[in-house]
Protein backbone atom coordinates (compact mmCIF):
# COMPACT_ATOMS: atom_id res chain seq x y z
CA UNK A 1 0.00 0.00 0.00
CA UNK A 2 1.37 3.38 -0.98
CA UNK A 3 0.89 6.71 0.71
CA UNK A 4 -1.23 7.95 -2.16
CA UNK A 5 -3.62 5.01 -1.70
CA UNK A 6 -4.02 5.81 1.98
CA UNK A 7 -4.48 9.53 1.24
CA UNK A 8 -7.16 8.73 -1.33
CA UNK A 9 -8.93 6.47 1.16
CA UNK A 10 -8.76 9.19 3.83
CA UNK A 11 -10.09 11.78 1.40
CA UNK A 12 -13.02 9.60 0.35
CA UNK A 13 -13.82 8.75 3.98
CA UNK A 14 -13.74 12.46 4.87
CA UNK A 15 -16.26 13.30 2.16
CA UNK A 16 -18.45 10.29 2.98
CA UNK A 17 -18.55 10.89 6.73
CA UNK A 18 -19.17 14.62 6.24
CA UNK A 19 -22.13 13.85 3.99
CA UNK A 20 -23.52 11.31 6.46
CA UNK A 21 -23.26 13.92 9.23
CA UNK A 22 -24.90 16.50 6.99
CA UNK A 23 -27.70 14.01 6.21
CA UNK A 24 -28.21 13.49 9.94
CA UNK A 25 -27.99 17.15 10.98
CA UNK A 26 -30.03 18.76 8.21
CA UNK A 27 -32.92 16.44 7.33
CA UNK A 28 -34.91 19.28 5.78
CA UNK A 29 -32.11 19.99 3.27
CA UNK A 30 -31.46 16.42 2.09
CA UNK A 31 -31.03 16.16 -1.65
CA UNK A 32 -30.44 13.70 -4.45
CA UNK A 33 -26.98 15.25 -4.80
CA UNK A 34 -26.06 14.34 -1.21
CA UNK A 35 -27.35 10.83 -1.75
CA UNK A 36 -25.36 10.51 -4.98
CA UNK A 37 -22.17 11.69 -3.26
CA UNK A 38 -22.66 9.14 -0.47
CA UNK A 39 -23.20 6.33 -3.00
CA UNK A 40 -20.19 7.34 -5.11
CA UNK A 41 -17.81 7.58 -2.16
CA UNK A 42 -18.92 4.16 -0.94
CA UNK A 43 -18.49 2.71 -4.41
CA UNK A 44 -14.98 4.15 -4.77
CA UNK A 45 -13.95 3.01 -1.28
CA UNK A 46 -15.20 -0.51 -2.04
CA UNK A 47 -13.18 -0.55 -5.27
CA UNK A 48 -10.08 0.64 -3.45
CA UNK A 49 -10.49 -2.12 -0.87
CA UNK A 50 -10.86 -4.77 -3.59
CA UNK A 51 -7.76 -3.47 -5.38
CA UNK A 52 -5.77 -3.07 -2.15
CA UNK A 53 -7.00 -5.54 0.51
CA UNK A 54 -4.07 -4.47 2.70
CA UNK A 55 -6.06 -1.28 3.43
CA UNK A 56 -8.86 -3.21 5.18
CA UNK A 57 -7.02 -3.61 8.53
CA UNK A 58 -6.41 0.14 8.85
CA UNK A 59 -9.99 1.34 8.28
CA UNK A 60 -10.59 2.04 11.98
CA UNK A 61 -7.39 4.13 12.07
CA UNK A 62 -8.45 5.99 8.94
CA UNK A 63 -11.86 6.75 10.42
CA UNK A 64 -10.32 8.02 13.66
CA UNK A 65 -7.86 10.16 11.71
CA UNK A 66 -10.40 11.84 9.40
CA UNK A 67 -13.34 12.43 11.72
CA UNK A 68 -12.17 15.82 13.02
CA UNK A 69 -11.49 16.94 9.44
CA UNK A 70 -14.96 15.83 8.35
CA UNK A 71 -16.55 17.84 11.19
CA UNK A 72 -14.48 20.91 10.38
CA UNK A 73 -15.22 20.72 6.65
CA UNK A 74 -18.90 20.28 7.33
CA UNK A 75 -19.00 23.22 9.73
CA UNK A 76 -17.49 25.45 7.02
CA UNK A 77 -19.98 24.20 4.41
CA UNK A 78 -23.10 24.51 6.54
CA UNK A 79 -22.42 27.55 8.71
CA UNK A 80 -22.79 25.37 11.79
CA UNK A 81 -19.89 24.87 14.20
CA UNK A 82 -18.02 21.64 14.65
CA UNK A 83 -19.49 21.61 18.18
CA UNK A 84 -22.91 21.07 16.53
CA UNK A 85 -21.73 17.58 15.56
CA UNK A 86 -20.81 14.69 17.86
CA UNK A 87 -17.21 14.77 19.10
CA UNK A 88 -16.89 11.07 18.31
CA UNK A 89 -18.09 9.51 15.08
CA UNK A 90 -21.69 8.38 15.67
CA UNK A 91 -21.51 5.78 12.91
CA UNK A 92 -19.99 2.33 13.06
CA UNK A 93 -17.58 1.42 10.29
CA UNK A 94 -19.96 -1.18 8.88
CA UNK A 95 -22.73 1.46 8.75
CA UNK A 96 -20.50 3.93 6.94
CA UNK A 97 -19.62 1.34 4.31
CA UNK A 98 -23.12 -0.16 4.01
CA UNK A 99 -24.80 0.68 0.72
CA UNK A 100 -28.18 0.80 2.45
CA UNK A 101 -27.37 2.90 5.54
CA UNK A 102 -28.51 6.50 5.84
CA UNK A 103 -28.70 8.00 9.33
CA UNK A 104 -32.07 9.11 10.65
Amino acid sequence: MGRSDRRELESRFTVLVAHLLKWLAQPDRRSASWSATIREQRRQIARKLVDFPSLQPILDQVLAAIYADARENLARQTGLTDADFPSECPFALDEILSHSFLPE
